[in-house]
């Protein structure tokens, strides 16, 4: 009994020191990152049976088991994943909110500002420094897309730079788990099946840090491994092989990168985004795809309605040298990005209608060998056409089947704007034309023989242009000389010709010029610097008697109290041919009609009572009522009415008043269409809505803060 009573308290020593041991191993790595304690598990050795009944034999130590619960791990991955995620998409969209929100560097004030300067041209469309204030805050407006855009790179490189690092942590954490799923195996397996805690611990860590890169499920294997599963169940770890993860440049976009399986021949197998969340790639994805590819589309459209819209009302006006205006703006063009393996020629991709843009990406895939394609929006997979998206698109003439191709409509937008005008004189703030009751303000010129011809005078510069209105300036022909005599030119006035065989004599002060029928005069004067200008021309002809002359005047007024509107350009196909000449409107108070003469060819009028419908016009004359408005325009080849401009007449005219609509030859004041520029600030242009533009410039651009 003695021996027994010794074996007894050895097995309860041993077992204390067991439980010592383990104590000690939790102490010595409370700070061990992933440790989990560990305490001994202790059962009763078999009893010894006698013939006085069983005698016990102490105690033993079965196992060493972890402080381990399944269920609450995987509940504590689940939540850190998800912080992970979302501590990361705050982060980076951070720098966007930020830069964007900004009252100093976002878009909002550079857009005030350029306005402001819109508004002073109109407040004094003559004023060089005003014009100057407009380029120099387009100027601005301009820099601050370009570095808006540049900014948004520069946070995209970095998404970029952070998705390649942390895809390939993913991969290092992979073999290693792959490792440590073989080390288990063996050490259990050699320890009849006890577990190898400290080896589970550092698998479960190793699992915990992968679990903030990437969302991860778990499986666990008979041998004692762990199967790991990313994503929505893309094995990354099964037993003991790990998947090689990659990036690669996208074969559509090299700025972006795409996750791929690298797979044991070294291909590649991508990754779709959508499989793939939380942690901190899921975070990443998430802002590249829902914020910062959203931020720089936003931010072109934007860019591209700014441009489109203004250049069109642009081309509208006239500068100061009577010019009509051109490209304001710098327009961007559509981006069309070419699948590495296309092999047909890229399309040709143009903005068409701008209201109908929404800063969405598409995918263009060709559906057979003559340009046949299908059109797909990226965001959501949905298949459009071309004009629903406000685009035209024009094929190549050949095609591949299969063939793709990724259109960013604005995604470029904000970085390629520009400013196309650096000279304040090319600011079309006028209106191309203008209107007037009866013949004041406008230079007439007439011919006292029915044989002879004489076009409308051209005004070339203004200087003298209240001169030539308030003289009669007659050029008499003497059959004698052969020469025109001429009459009441203002003083200080020059006269020049070029005849029909284009024999050019430069201006001289004179008062005979020979005749030759076809020939052009012009008038001059000399300016301070002694340089001549050149005020107005015409050109005359036919077969003169003695006596016969020609006159250039200034008109007379109307004797009703009838006006005529300034009249508003819609479009400029034929403005050349109405302001080479004058279109004219007589009252006859008989017939209660308006009469027109000189209707370029080609064009066509229409006649809109007040509250009527429009009216094309039959013949060379309409019925008058007081407001009534006429379009001047022309036909499509669809053969609808497109309007060119438009204009109203109200009150009561007499008989034989005139109104004239023809070249705005004083220009240099006029700033109807700069008011037009400003009006652009508060006008809806963008993102149609049933049909119609529903939002400005700023409220485009606050959406895409307030998201």
């Amino acid at each position: 009994m003695g021996a027994s009573l010794y074996n007894i308290g050895l097995t309860g020593l041993n077992a204390a020191q067991a439980g010592l041991l383990t104590t000690s191993h939790n102490i010595s790595n409370a700070g061990t990152a992933g440790y989990s304690r560990q305490s001994t598990v202790q059962s009763t050795n078999p009893a010894l049976f006698t013939g006085a009944g069983f005698f016990g034999e102490g105690t033993r130590v079965d196992t060493v088991k972890r402080a381990y619960n399944g269920f609450l791990t995987n509940q504590v991955l689940s939540a850190e994943t998800r912080f992970k995620e979302y501590d990361t998409y705050n982060t980076e969209i951070s720098q966007i909110d930020n830069m964007l929100a900004d009252s100093t560097v976002g878009l909002t004030p550079a857009l005030e500002s350029f306005f402001g300067g819109v508004q002073e041209v109109a407040a004094n469309p003559s004023s060089i420094p005003a014009r100057q204030s407009m380029i120099s805050t387009a100027q601005s407006l301009v820099a601050r897309f370009q570095n808006l855009s540049e900014r948004l790179n520069d946070v995209r490189a970095g998404v970029e730079t952070q998705i390649k690092e942390t895809v390939g942590a993913i991969s290092t954490y992979a073999k290693e788990i792959a490792e440590m799923n073989h080390k288990i195996s063996v050490a259990q397996q050699a320890g009849e099946s006890q577990p190898a805690n400290d080896l589970l611990d550092t698998r479960d860590q190793l699992i915990k840090e992968l679990n903030q890169l990437t969302r991860v499920t778990t499986a666990a294997g008979g041998d004692g491994s762990l199967s790991v599963f990313i994503g929505t169940g893309q094995p990354l770890v099964v037993g003991t092989n790990a998947t090689a993860l990659d990036t690669q440049p996208s074969s559509a976009d090299p700025h972006r990168l795409t996750i791929d399986i690298r797979t044991q021949s070294g291909g590649a197998i991508e990754i779709p985004e959508t499989l793939l969340g939380g942690g901190k790639l899921g975070g990443l994805l998430a802002m590249r795809t829902g914020s910062l590819d959203t931020a720089q589309n936003q931010l072109g459209l934007i860019a591209v309605g700014l441009s489109a819209t203004f250049n069109a009302q642009h081309q509208l006006g006239q500068d100061i040298n009577g010019n009509l205006g051109t490209d304001f703006f710098t327009p961007p063009s559509v981006g069309v990005l070419r699948y590495a393996n296309a092999l047909t020629a890229s399309p040709d991709v143009q903005f068409a209608d701008l209201t109908k843009l929404t800063g969405d990406d598409y995918k263009l895939t060709f559906t057979d060998t003559t340009g046949g394609y299908a059109l797909t929006r990226l965001s959501d997979g949905t298949s459009v056409t071309a004009a629903a998206v406000g685009l035209t698109i024009t094929p190549a003439a050949t095609s591949t089947v299969g063939d793709s191709f990724l259109i960013q409509p604005t995604r470029n937008a904000a970085a390629n704007i520009g400013v196309s005008i650096t000279d304040t004189r090319m600011i079309a703030a006028a209106a191309p034309l203008t209107t007037a009751a009866g013949q004041n303000g406008l230079l007439t010129t007439r011919s006292s023989s029915a044989s002879a011809t004489i076009t409308a005078p051209t005004v070339y510069n203004s200087d003298k242009y209240a001169s030539l209105l308030a003289s009669s300036t007659s050029f008499a022909f003497n059959s004698g000389s052969g020469a025109l005599d001429i009459a009441g030119l203002p003083s200080g006035m020059k006269v020049g010709y070029t005849t029909a065989g284009g024999t050019v004599v430069a201006p001289t002060t004179t008062t005979s010029i020979p005749y030759s029928a076809g020939m052009t005069i012009t008038l001059w004067h000399a300016d301070s610097a002694g340089t001549d200008v050149k005020d107005v021309g015409f050109t005359v002809g036919g077969t003169l008697a003695a006596g016969d002359s020609f006159l250039l005047k200034g008109g007379g007024a109307n004797a009703g109290s009838a006006s005529i509107t300034a009249p508003v350009v819609k479009d400029t196909t034929n403005i050349g041919k109405l302001q080479s000449g004058y279109v004219t409107f007589g009252y006859g108070s008989g017939s209660n009609s308006l009469s027109f003469n000189g209707l370029p060819a080609g064009m066509v009028l229409t006649y809109t009572p007040l509250n009527g419908t429009a009216t094309t016009a039959v013949g060379s004359s309409v019925p008058y009522t007081s407001g009534m408005q006429i379009s001047i325009g022309h036909n499509d080849a669809s053969g609808n009415f497109v309007t060119e401009t438009s204009f109203s007449i109200d009150g009561a005219p007499a008989n034989g008043d005139a109104f004239t609509l023809g070249a705005n030859t004083g220009g240099v004041s006029d700033s109807r269409n700069a008011v037009l520029f400003g009006n652009l600030q508060t006008t809806k242009t963008l993102i149609a809505a049933g049909g119609q533009p529903s939002a400005t410039f700023q409220s485009v651009y606050s959406q895409l803060v307030s998201a």
